[in-house]
């Protein structure tokens, strides 16, 4: 007999025992006080309608049909099956009755346990997917395993000895056209896995940010734009998501210049449609040395990519997919590069690293933790390199900046110190220094969602809008995928971008936020990944956080207007020796000494 049919019989036994229960034949049983269980999280789960059946059916036994109705050789009377026929009707009705008071009493348990999640949130309807989060499991003494930082893919070491001190000028005019120059040198040789796996555990995919003890913060595309000099602006990639063995043979054969023979070997030996990295450096020796250089930069930019923003946790191999966005070496530059790195190397790595049963981390890792290096200057150990990064003309990517030297820091060593973090240590517009080199772009302000191939992740910088000078409100709710069209939205971001800077209003001090918007922060989030006591039921208070006095402005109004004036000069390219200015920059300069 199949569980099925058994799981229908034993459904059908407490249905029969009910109905004879109703008749007043057998004693009447509270069903109220069924059996409930309580899992180690605090969270109650009722048993379903097949867990009550059969309960009931180790107190009573009921035959479907009663003895009086059989006749002598065994068989059912009429009388007998009439009466079966009626018994099957209550039945199902009295399942079906079973069925909807447990849809009931599921939802008045969900409501229950968004009560009762320790430490908050305190209310479900901003992380949907907080239970399987790796924050909901810390917060109960619960780790990944043995080893509670995540492996961490890095390729720093690998591309510094691949990238050439020069490049031939032909690749080097195309790679400089697309956009992906600076790429060549902006990864750290090693990356602090125990840094890295301390913030992934503050990320939420529904909000696509790191949920921090005084609010949201996020990697934004000026962010990306500062750190890696990419373009933010440009189309996204329309792949299909997976690729077949076949295909990446002809992609092979056809771009990167290799017989089919050859192809088809690296393909059977990867086993999908990847190549592996030393496969495609050798290509690019080769070609060079032939002077086939078309060939030689595609095998040359792949491998650039795929060791940097297209990482994966394959570790040796890169997608065949991304060598179609290389078949016109002159027009590469039209993607948008700058939002790949968000979708395929950041956000959707993130989200999956935020759940409890991920032990590994894809994605560019040097990208994260530079980020955490700019915005956070007491975590992490680091070292910085004497580059001219913010000089005018000459500025180079902000990544490279910074150097690790190995720390020794473990990961729960970490997370306390980020529940200890206040506002006042974070450095909320680290790249104000930078605008000269790469001027800020309203795109960046653009709300909804971001896409690469199939992949699609919500960017929402009104959710962290201190990172650009402005005071914190509750955000609205993230914007339904299903009735979003991400291209068109896109094409028309100044709309969005526009909206959220009209509702906004400059900051007068770095962190500051409106007055209910902490309140409401940590009744929808988890703001501490520490439990404070052993106690079992935690109530988290909301923090209030202050001023130093040398951070608030001796005239607010002031300090609004000489952050306008100076976000117009800077929008503008204007320098105090342009006497078109002069008079501009004495208002400026009036308005500083005011303050």
């Amino acid at each position: 007999m199949s569980d099925s049919e058994t799981e229908s019989d034993d459904v059908r036994s407490f249905v029969n025992f009910a109905v004879r229960k109703r008749k007043g034949k057998m004693p009447m049983v509270d069903t109220r006080n069924i059996q409930r269980k309580e899992n180690n999280e605090g969270k109650r789960l009722f048993s379903s309608p097949e867990e009550i059946a059969k309960q009931f059916k180790s107190k009573a036994h009921v035959d479907q049909v009663g003895p009086q109705c059989r006749l002598e050789d065994g068989t059912v009377s009429r009388v007998g099956r009439d009466q079966q026929l009626v018994h099957q009707a209550e039945e199902e009705q009295l399942i079906q009755q079973s069925k909807e008071q447990l849809v009931h009493t599921t939802e008045e348990q969900e409501e229950e346990v968004a009560r009762y999640y320790d430490g908050g949130p305190y209310d479900l309807t901003l992380l949907t997917r907080y239970h399987d989060h790796i924050a909901h499991k810390l917060w109960f003494g619960q780790e990944r395993g043995v080893k509670k930082e995540l492996r961490v893919v890095s390729h720093g070491k690998k591309l510094e000895s691949r990238v050439p001190p020069q490049l031939p000028p032909l690749i080097q005019g195309w790679l400089d056209g697309s956009g992906l120059s600076a790429l060549q040198r902006t990864s750290l040789k090693m990356v602090d896995a125990n840094l890295l796996s301390a913030f992934v555990e503050r990320w939420h995919p529904e909000t696509s940010s790191f949920h921090m003890p005084f609010g949201e913060m996020t990697i934004t595309l000026y962010d990306v734009a500062c750190l890696l000099h990419l373009p933010i602006r440009g189309d996204f990639y329309d792949q299909p998501l997976g690729i077949t063995k076949e295909r990446a043979t002809s992609l092979a054969h056809l771009l990167l210049g290799v017989t089919c023979d050859e192809a088809r070997a690296e393909t059977r030996r990867t086993r999908r449609g990847c190549y592996r990295q030393e496969w495609l450096y050798d290509l690019f020796v080769r070609h060079c040395k032939t002077d086939m250089f078309e060939y030689a930069s595609r095998a040359y930019m792949l491998l650039l990519v795929g060791c940097t923003i297209f990482s994966n946790k394959s570790i040796t191999l890169v997608d065949a997919k991304y060598l179609s966005l290389f078949e016109d070496l002159s027009n590469c530059g039209r993607y948008c590069w700058g939002a790949a790195s968000l979708v395929v190397t950041l956000y959707e790595h993130l989200g999956n690293g935020s759940m409890m049963s991920c032990k590994q981390l894809g994605g560019y890792a040097t990208l994260l933790q530079c980020w955490i290096y700019e915005y956070f200057p007491t975590l992490g150990n680091r070292v910085e390199n004497r580059v001219a990064c913010d000089e005018p003309g000459m500025g180079v990517a902000r990544a490279m900046r910074w150097k690790y030297p190995r720390g020794n820091l473990k990961v729960d060593q970490i997370r306390r110190m980020i529940d200890d973090l206040t506002p006042n240590d974070v450095i909320w517009c680290p790249f104000d220094s930078h605008r000269q080199v790469i001027p800020f772009d309203d795109i960046c302000l653009s709300s909804g969602y971001i896409r690469w191939c199939s992949n699609v992740v919500p960017y929402l910088p009104e959710r962290c809008l201190r990172q650009f000078g402005y005071i914190q409100y509750i955000p609205r709710p993230p914007p339904n995928f299903n009735t979003f069209n991400v291209d068109v939205e896109w094409n028309d971001c100044h709309s969005s971008a526009n909206q959220i800077i009209g509702d906004a209003h400059l900051t007068s001090y770095p962190f500051e936020v409106t007055d209910t918007y902490m309140e409401w922060y940590y009744k929808v989030s988890h703001p501490h990944l520490i439990r404070p006591t052993e106690v079992q039921h935690v109530l988290v208070d909301v923090p209030i956080h202050r001023v130093l006095s040398d951070e608030r402005p001796s005239n607010s109004t002031l300090a609004v207007i000489v952050r306008e004036l100076e976000g117009c000069a800077r929008d503008w390219g204007a320098v105090p020796e342009d006497p078109v200015f002069k008079r501009f920059f004495r208002a400026l300069d009036y308005a500083r000494d005011g303050l």
